[in-house]
């Protein structure tokens, strides 16, 4: 009986980034097609994948923080804590590093119309420049958690993680310990659910690259 070799999702990536190409040359050679199937299509496609990565971000980094804190019973919330800060920023600043260099080389989205796009005039509020480091750190307290995950604001979300996590550490096992087991429970199927979105992102690939070449 033979047997099938699955195709490992680095593989899958890398042949939907050349599809995403390909499309992109054909959408210029069929120019008749382009509006429809970027609008409709490709579009809402890749519009997807991005919502779907935000949906998972705040419960997965919630639940993890929580159950590293409080399941150790609050002796690794410094470790944890600073280790989830510095690879937050690392992670942070090698993607604007990445995308800068990306963007610069590649230059995805060149000739392409986005005049429909922009042509509704938003205006956005000056936000003050100068502010200074308490304000940034009083800016990562929360007034309300529930806005600040909707927001997906991960500074904030971790700090409160923190504070909840040595919380729920601080009360006797038999209390603690069923809410733990939820929150593993949610962290480990969230880890599904990323396995789950990140299995879509050749697809994704296929409706960025496209922007290359139309």
């Amino acid at each position: 009986m033979a047997m099938t070799k699955k195709i490992n999702l680095i593989t899958q990536i890398a042949i939907g980034l050349i599809a995403g190409v390909l499309v992109g040359l054909l959408l210029n050679y069929f120019p008749q097609h382009k509006l429809w199937l970027v609008s409709q299509v490709l579009q809402p496609a890749g519009d997807a994948f991005i919502k779907l990565m935000k949906m998972i971000i705040v419960p997965l980094v919630f639940s993890c923080m929580v159950v590293g804190i409080a399941g150790s019973g609050g002796r690794a919330l410094g470790r944890i804590g600073t280790k989830s800060l510095v690879y937050f920023f690392s992670v942070t600043g090698v993607a604007i590093v990445f995308g800068l260099l990306v963007g610069n080389l590649l230059q995805p989205g060149v000739g392409a119309d986005f005049a429909t796009a922009t042509s509704a005039v938003v205006n956005t509020p000056v936000q003050d420049s100068s502010q200074g480091l308490g304000k940034v750190l009083l800016g990562i307290v929360p007034e309300n958690v529930i806005a600040a995950m909707a927001e997906a604001k991960l500074l904030s979300v971790l700090f409160f993680a923190i504070v909840f996590g040595v919380a729920l550490s601080s009360l006797d096992e038999q209390r603690k310990l069923p809410l733990v087991n939820v929150l593993q429970s949610v962290a480990d199927t969230m880890f599904k659910v990323t396995n789950m979105v990140m299995a879509y992102s050749p697809h994704w690939c296929i409706c960025v690259d496209r922007c290359r070449c139309v």
